[in-house]
C-alpha cells in the first residue's frame, strides 16, 4: 500500500510540473486568442460590408433590367443617327441652284426663322395691295356709271386716271406674288428641312439618354466585378480562420488537457482528455462583471473536495482545473495497473 501510495505521489508530482509547464505557455494562447479575436471581428465587418455590396448589386440589377429594352431602342437610334449624320453631310455639301445650305442646326434654324418673317411680310403687302386694288376697282365701276348718266370731261378724265391706276396696282400684285414664290422656301423643302430639324433635336435627346445608360451599365459591371472579387476574398478569409480555429482548438485540448466547447453565449463546457465518460465535463458561466463562475453538474458533484479547496478558498481556477486533470490522471493509472 505504501509504495502504490508512493507511486501516485511520484505521478502526482509528475502530472504537477506538466501542468506548470502548460500554464507557463497560457499567456501565449491569451496572445493567441486576443489575436484570433480581433481577425473574427474583421470577418464580422466583412460580413457587414459583404451585406451592403449585395444589396447594391441587387438594386443595380434591378435597375439593368429595366435598361434591356433601352439600350436594344438606343442601339437602333445610334444606327439611324449614323445614317442621317451621313444623310446630313450630303446634304451640307448640296448647293442645288447656287443657293448657300446652312452649316449646322443652329444656323439653319436662324435661316428658317428670316424666311418665315420674310414670307408674312410679303403676305402682308400681297393683303394690302389686293385691299387697295379692290378701292379702286369699286371706284371705277361707279365713275363709269357717272359717266353713262352725265356729260362733261371732268368724268372721262377721272375714269382714265382710274383706269391706269388700277392697271399699276394689279401690276404690282403680280410682282408682289411672284417675288413671295421666289423668295420663299419651297414648301415641300421647307417642310422636309423642318422635320430634319427636329428629328435632329430629337437624335440628341436619345443620345444623351444613352450616354445615361451605358454609364449605367459600366457602373453594374465594375460592381459586379467587386462583388465578385469580395466574396472570394471573404471564402479566402474564413477558409483561414477556420483553419485557425482548428489550429487553437488544438492547442488548446494538448497544452491544457481539455477539450472546449461554446454551447452558447457566455457558457463554456470544459471535458478532459482523461475522463471517464463523454458525460464527465464541468460548465463555466462568464458573469457581466467578467468573472468565471463553475456550474453545479453531474460531475462537479463528485469533486466537492477540490472546488471548496481551489475555487471556494483560493479563488483559483486554473490549480482547480489541474488539480482535477492530477485525479483524473491517476484514476486512469491506478486502472491500468
Amino acid at each position: 500500500g505504501l509504495e502504490l501510495k508512493l507511486q501516485k505521489y511520484e505521478e502526482t508530482a509528475i502530472v504537477g510540473n506538466v501542468m506548470k509547464d502548460q500554464l507557463s505557455k497560457l499567456s501565449e494562447i491569451e496572445r493567441e486568442n486576443k489575436k484570433l479575436k480581433e481577425e473574427n471581428e474583421y470577418f464580422r465587418e466583412s460580413k457587414e460590408n459583404y451585406a451592403l455590396l449585395q444589396e447594391r448589386c441587387n438594386s443595380l440589377e434591378t435597375k439593368l433590367s429595366r435598361s434591356d429594352s433601352r439600350i436594344i431602342q438606343t442601339t437602333k437610334l445610334q444606327i439611324e443617327n449614323e445614317e442621317l449624320q451621313e444623310k446630313l453631310k450630303r446634304w451640307e455639301t448640296m448647293d442645288a441652284g447656287g443657293t448657300i445650305k446652312a452649316r449646322s442646326p443652329q444656323e439653319l434654324t436662324r435661316q428658317v426663322a428670316e424666311l418665315q418673317q420674310k414670307e408674312a411680310l410679303l403676305l402682308a403687302q400681297q393683303g394690302q395691295a389686293s385691299t387697295s386694288a379692290h378701292s379702286f376697282e369699286q371706284a371705277y365701276k361707279s365713275i363709269e356709271i357717272k359717266d353713262v348718266t352725265e356729260e362733261g370731261g371732268a368724268a372721262r378724265l377721272a375714269a382714265a386716271k382710274l383706269k391706269l391706276e388700277v392697271a399699276q396696282l394689279k401690276q404690282q400684285l403680280e410682282i408682289v406674288a411672284v417675288n413671295t414664290t421666289i423668295s420663299a422656301v419651297n414648301p415641300t423643302e421647307y417642310k422636309e428641312l423642318k422635320d430634319r430639324l427636329a428629328q435632329m433635336e430629337k437624335e440628341n435627346l436619345s443620345l444623351a439618354e444613352r450616354n445615361e445608360t451605358l454609364e449605367a451599365i459600366f457602373e453594374q459591371r465594375d460592381m459586379q466585378k467587386e462583388l465578385k472579387s469580395s466574396e472570394l476574398r471573404n471564402q479566402r478569409l474564413k477558409e483561414v480562420f477556420y483553419k485557425k480555429i482548428q489550429e487553437y482548438r488544438e492547442a488548446c485540448y494538448r497544452l491544457t488537457g481539455y477539450k472546449i466547447d461554446n454551447p452558447k453565449d457566455n457558457h463554456y463546457m470544459l471535458m478532459s482528455m482523461y475522463a471517464d465518460s463523454q458525460d464527465d465535463v464541468l460548465m463555466f458561466r462568464s458573469t457581466d462583471c467578467g468573472e468565471i463562475q463553475l456550474l453545479e453538474s453531474q460531475f462537479s458533484s463528485t469533486l466537492t473536495d477540490l472546488v471548496e479547496q481551489f475555487l471556494i478558498n483560493q479563488d483559483s481556477i486554473p490549480m482547480f482545473l489541474s488539480s482535477v486533470t492530477s485525479e483524473l490522471f491517476g484514476r486512469q493509472t491506478m486502472v491500468t495497473s
